[in-house]
């Protein structure tokens, strides 16, 4: 499985210095860096969208729903989200465990909510146990000019280790 990171221009990934919004030194231990690089341009050329588990994103891009493709991502750092509007592409990413997007427009949670409802009802149909620890978001950081209500991700059943919204930590 590939990490990614797409950028204007380019750079070695493994040389590159990432923040973390996470509170907890577990959520900033289980970041994988990227090893491969994409520059911002040349995203169509991105082959076999299945096979990459980490995306770092650290520049504006004109559109965001190719990362719905990444089903099989893990990890979602989105360092500037000036083009951001909506978070559709979030829908199919089951396997999402560690959501960061950074001075976006988003103006709702819904398709999130949706992600973490689908997650919870598969975590629950699980029996094995290693598989369930590993089903579930651990981390989401959005900040957005908008009013966001963080407490909708807030469920009995959902479980999010750390949820930050505009800068507010969700307990």
């Amino acid at each position: 499985m590939r990490k990614i990171l797409i950028d204007k221009e380019m750079k070695d990934p493994k040389h590159c210095s990432y923040g973390f919004p996470w509170r907890h030194d577990g959520n900033c231990y289980n970041f994988r860096a990227p090893d491969d690089f994409v520059i911002s341009d040349e995203i169509s050329s991105i082959d076999d969208m299945t096979d990459i588990e980490g995306l770092v994103i650290g520049c504006d891009l004109d559109d965001y729903s190719f990362i719905g493709k990444m089903i099989n991502l893990r990890q979602l750092y989105i360092y500037t989200g000036e083009n951001i509007n909506d978070i559709e592409f979030v829908r199919t990413l089951l396997k999402l465990d560690y959501l960061y997007i950074e001075g976006s427009h988003i103006d709702s949670l819904e398709p999130l909510i949706e992600l973490m409802n689908e997650q919870k009802r598969l975590l629950n149909q699980e029996e094995d146990i290693m598989k369930r620890i590993d089903m579930a978001l651990t981390g989401v950081c959005i900040s957005s000019d908008k009013k966001l209500d963080g407490m909708l991700l807030k469920e009995p059943g959902r479980y999010a280790s750390e949820i930050i919204v505009n800068g507010k930590s969700i307990r």
